[in-house]
C-alpha cells in the first residue's frame, strides 16, 4: 500500500532499494529525511520535501485544494506565467500544488532560477493561486463574450500571460510581443509586484527609448488598466529607502548563512531554521485598491494622468518622428 501510494499519489520515483526497504517492514509515515536519502535512495531534495509534505498532510487528514494540483497542472501553470523554460526542471522535481505553496528561495536556486524577475513572477503567481484557492479555472487565459467591457485590477490579477498578450494587441503593440516570451509577465505580477511598472514592461518589450509616444501610450494604458491607486502604491514603494528596482538582467545569488539568526526562547527550546519561502504564507492581498468600480477606476486614472501631465513635457513638444 505504501509503495502504491508513493507511485500514484505522491508521484515521485523511488529506486528498487527504497521499495525493498519499505517491504522489509519499515513504516513510511515515520521516515526521516535521512531515511529518505540513505535508505530509500531519494537523492532529489525537492522529492524529499514533497514526500515530507505529503506524509504530514496524510497524517493530518489535510484536504486543502492545493493537494489536488498535481505536477502536470503545475507545468500548465508555468505556461500561464510565461515561464515555459523551467518546465523540464519542475517536471523533474515533480512539483505539485502543495510543494509549490511551500517553495523556498533555496529551492528556486536548486532549480537554477536565478533571474530576479522570474522569481518575482513565481512569487506573485503563487499568491494568485492562494487567492483563488488553487482553482486554476479562475485563471483568465482568453476573453469571453460575457466578459465586462471594463476591467478592474481585481480581474487583471487573474490574467495569464496569454491574456496580457491580447491586451497588448488591443493597444496595437503586437509587433513587440515576441520580446516578452519567457519573461514571466502575467496579471498577478503586473498588479501585485511593486517593482513592476510601465517602464519595465516597455524595456521587456524592447520598445526603443526613441519611441517616446509609443512608450507614453503604453504607460497611460498601463495606468488605466491597473488604476491610479495601484500605481500610487507602486510609486510609494519605489520611493522608499533601500528600494531595489527590477531589471530584465538582474540575477540573484544564494545567501551563505554563517550562523542562524533564529533565537531560542529558552535553554530548553530547539533552534529551528525558519524557511525563506519565495511566497511567505502570511503574504496577503490588499483588495482595497483592487476592487474598484469601472467609474471609480476611470476617475482615479484620469486624476493620476492629469498629475503626471503637470510634471511631464507636453505631447505637443514631441515630434512624430519618434514613433
Amino acid at each position: 500500500m505504501a509503495i502504491q501510494w508513493l507511485e500514484e499519489d505522491v508521484q515521485i520515483p523511488v529506486p528498487h532499494t527504497g521499495k525493498a526497504w519499505l517491504r522489509n517492514g519499515h513504516a513510511l509515515f515515520s521516515v526521516t529525511s535521512h531515511d529518505m536519502e540513505k535508505e530509500m535512495g531519494i537523492s532529489h531534495p525537492i522529492h524529499r520535501k514533497k514526500l515530507t509534505l505529503a506524509i504530514n498532510a496524510k497524517k493530518d487528514k489535510d484536504t486543502q485544494p492545493m493537494g489536488k494540483l498535481d505536477y502536470l497542472l503545475v507545468l500548465r501553470w508555468l505556461d500561464d506565467l510565461n515561464l515555459p523554460q523551467y518546465k523540464d526542471a519542475f517536471a523533474d522535481a515533480r512539483i505539485d500544488g502543495r510543494t509549490l505553496n511551500f517553495l523556498t528561495t533555496d529551492d528556486l536556486f536548486y532549480l537554477k532560477i536565478t533571474n530576479a524577475l522570474h522569481q518575482a513572477s513565481i512569487k506573485r503567481g503563487i499568491q494568485v493561486l492562494r487567492e483563488c484557492n488553487f482553482d486554476m479555472s479562475r485563471i483568465k487565459r482568453r476573453t469571453a463574450p460575457n466578459d465586462p467591457t471594463s476591467e478592474s485590477p481585481l480581474t487583471v490579477l487573474y490574467w495569464s500571460s496569454q491574456r496580457v498578450m491580447e491586451w497588448l494587441e488591443l493597444l496595437d503593440l503586437a509587433e513587440y510581443q515576441p520580446s516578452l516570451r519567457g519573461c514571466g509577465v502575467h496579471g498577478g505580477l503586473m498588479v501585485l509586484e511593486d517593482r513592476f511598472n510601465a517602464e519595465l514592461l516597455a524595456e521587456l518589450m524592447s520598445i526603443p527609448q526613441s519611441k517616446t509616444l509609443l512608450r507614453r501610450h503604453l504607460s497611460k494604458s498601463f495606468t488605466e488598466l491597473l488604476g491610479g491607486e495601484v500605481i500610487r502604491l507602486k510609486r510609494a514603494a519605489q520611493a522608499a529607502p533601500g528600494f531595489v528596482s527590477l531589471s530584465p538582467q538582474l540575477k540573484l545569488k544564494p545567501v551563505r548563512r554563517a550562523f542562524s539568526l533564529v533565537r531560542k526562547r529558552s535553554k530548553s527550546d530547539a533552534v529551528v531554521e525558519v524557511p525563506d519561502y519565495i511566497c511567505p504564507p502570511d503574504l496577503k492581498i490588499d483588495r482595497t485598491a483592487l476592487d474598484l468600480s469601472p467609474i471609480q477606476l476611470r476617475k482615479d486614472s484620469s486624476t493620476l494622468s492629469r498629475e503626471d501631465n503637470c510634471d511631464s513635457p507636453s505631447l505637443n513638444s514631441l515630434t512624430l518622428t519618434t514613433v
